[in-house]
């Protein structure tokens, strides 16, 4: 009987030993996998376990091998936010579709351009002002190409009409056929194209900006004018009475019929 007692306990000091041995052994392998396994037991208030407690350097560390020992949705949310800055930094090309071209196009080709007297001219109006200036007065210098654009203006602002109005009224403009601009010469009509035109179009913008350059003299901008030798007798004789004009290179200007 005491053989067996004695066994018994020669078998628990046995498995006592066993146990001590594996968590020995446990401790060992872990300590040399993972060496700083020590620190996970630190005292709570030395770990930084909260998304709060991020730093600004963690966030912007250069050492890209850096693990940090933070929560994994903390990482989930450095890494979107880091992201989200990157994909702000990349230009964004957009695309036009095709209205929208076109719409930019006639914006662009009908924006408005304001005379020296309030008149509001759309690049189409501008164009029909080079037109008949150069076929008024294509073959004068430009002082007259400026008073004759002049001219079109200050009526259209008297009478408040459009640049078309103006050009296109019965009886006004002998260049003015059929909506169409006409270089009146002796062989025939020559009809008037926009490659002809850009000859006046510095004295076009000049009067658009600043008027006809002869106001001072007529007491104003210029409504009528006719070309000097261009007249009948009876035309000629209708403007005998008329008092206060100035002639530019064989184009005679005036405001009134006195």
């Amino acid at each position: 009987m005491k053989f067996r007692k004695n066994q018994k306990i020669a078998l628990l000091m046995l498995l006592f030993s066993a146990i001590c041995f594996s968590i020995s052994g446990y401790w060992i392998v872990q300590a040399i996998v993972n060496p700083n396994i020590p620190e996970r037991y630190k005292k709570e208030d030395n770990v930084q376990t909260s998304a709060d407690t991020i730093s600004l350097a963690d966030e912007n560390a250069e050492d890209t091998n850096y693990v940090s020992m933070t929560k994994p949705e903390t990482q989930v949310a450095t890494i979107k936010q880091v992201e989200q800055e990157t994909n702000e930094n990349i230009p964004i090309e957009t695309k036009l579709s095709e209205d929208e071209v076109k719409n930019t196009e006639n914006d662009i080709r009908e924006c408005e351009t304001i005379a020296f007297n309030g008149v509001s001219l759309s690049q189409s109006d501008i164009v029909l002002l080079e037109k008949t200036t150069y076929a008024e007065a294509g073959i004068c210098d430009e002082a007259t190409q400026r008073a004759v654009a002049a001219t079109i203006l200050e009526r259209a602002d008297e009478r408040e009409q459009t640049i078309e109005e103006v050009v296109f009224e019965p009886g006004q403009f002998s260049c003015a056929i059929d909506g169409e601009i006409y270089l009146i010469t002796t062989n025939g009509n020559i009809l008037t194209t926009s490659e002809m035109a850009k000859q006046t179009s510095d004295a076009v913008s000049d009067a658009i900006m600043n008027g006809s350059g002869i106001s001072n003299s007529l007491g104003g901008e210029p409504l009528f004018f006719y070309s000097n030798g261009g007249l009948d007798s009876y035309e000629a004789e209708k403007r005998s009475t008329i008092s206060v004009s100035v002639t530019l290179d064989r184009v005679t200007f005036y405001r009134v019929w006195d």
